[in-house]
């Protein structure tokens, strides 16, 4: 069969992502599944966390010199493809054992052997709801920004779905509000969201209803994928929303405080991630942060709006300087920010239906 080798190099980029498992062989290759009497070829991968398949019939000619199942490794077939200046790629069934990849010249791979060892892709959704990429890939972006990178806590480790979206790793908080909900909530792993960046137009989503998967159908790119849920209790977040009380709201140049945060960056290292943050009257309100580590820096922003909420209160916390930058720099505004202080020492940002929550370092 013949393929187009920019359209196959797309599909490879897409499977990629969920490819690769320390415990199963199988998982490093990639299966074609051939139909030539319905002109249908589809290509899959697993890592057992995620399945996903890719029409490729549209971009396909078919004949009779291949077979039509087998599996060959993903990781030197992207590489061959990638790096060839062909405009097509050839593949051709050798024997039992063997198949040819022709491009700018002729490649033999050795095919997985045990067929059965692959997972068939057997998902029945209960039902599909329909998000325009656009919208669920901010939304997405933003509910992710908390997600948990320590592998020992399992139920931070992804973003909870209730009709919100939510992220925690029990440092920070950001919720995106979404519409009425009555499904099974469920707590998603985040190569949903790598997965999404992939996707075009819009996806149909549902819940597999023999097993724990979240389906994802984009027709745009032919995408069929089951991502496995995470099985674990989702912290009350509900509750924490309820505790934001602030004493003090500022509003500043967006751009200015993303800059600041950069450049301070600059004064910290692996183990050293510390800004301080003061809200001073000098003459007009202004922020200041401040990074002390083995060398010095501060920073002074003007503070367009300012607003004392309830009793006076001396804004003068630290936090963590990336965890501070990731939850501004999401924010949909690129003129402004609002930035609202408790007078416990957490720091909210708000806008719209999304919330960020930020507590202070001890």
């Amino acid at each position: 069969m013949i393929l187009d080798r920019d359209k196959l190099n797309e599909v490879l980029n897409v499977i990629g992502t969920a490819v690769g498992n320390k415990v199963m062989r199988v998982a490093d290759y990639v299966c074609f599944r051939v139909d030539k009497e319905n002109q249908s070829l589809v290509l899959s991968s697993t890592d057992f966390h995620a399945y996903l398949s890719i029409d490729c019939g549209s971009f396909t000619q078919f004949f009779d010199d291949v077979p039509e199942k087998f599996l060959i490794e993903y990781r030197t077939l992207n590489s061959l493809v990638k790096n060839s200046t062909t405009d097509i790629v050839q593949i051709v069934g050798v024997d039992d054992s063997h198949i040819q990849v022709n491009t700018n010249g002729e490649y033999i791979f050795s095919k997985y052997l045990a067929i059965e060892d692959f997972p068939s892709a057997d998902f029945v959704q209960e039902s599909f709801v329909t998000w325009p990429v656009p919208l669920i890939q901010s939304t997405w972006n933003k509910a992710e920004v908390a997600v948990s990178r320590d592998v020992t806590k399992i139920n931070y480790q992804g973003v909870y779905f209730d009709g919100n979206f939510v992220s925690t790793d029990n440092r920070r908080l950001s919720v995106i509000e979404g519409d009425e909900y009555d499904g099974t909530p469920m707590l998603i792993p985040p190569i949903f969201g790598v997965i999404l960046k992939h996707c075009r137009n819009e996806i149909r989503v549902g819940i597999n209803s023999s097993s724990n998967l979240i389906v994802i159908a984009c027709d745009e790119v032919g995408l069929l994928a089951g991502v496995r849920l995470i099985d674990a209790q989702f912290v009350n977040y509900n509750h924490i929303m309820k505790l934001m009380s602030p004493a003090i709201n500022i509003t500043v140049d967006k751009q200015s405080v993303l800059g600041a945060i950069a450049r301070l960056k600059t004064f910290t290292d692996k183990l050293f991630k510390v800004v301080q943050v003061r809200v001073i009257d000098d003459g007009g309100y202004k922020l200041v942060m401040n990074i002390e580590n083995k060398d010095t820096g501060q920073e002074i922003i003007e503070i367009k709006e300012y607003d004392e909420v309830s009793a006076p209160y001396i804004v003068d916390s630290k936090y963590h300087l990336e965890n501070m930058y990731d939850g501004l720099a999401v924010t949909e505004s690129s003129e402004d920010v609002e930035m609202k202080f408790q007078d416990d020492g957490k720091l909210w940002v708000t806008e719209d239906r999304f919330t960020y929550l930020l507590a202070n370092v001890q």
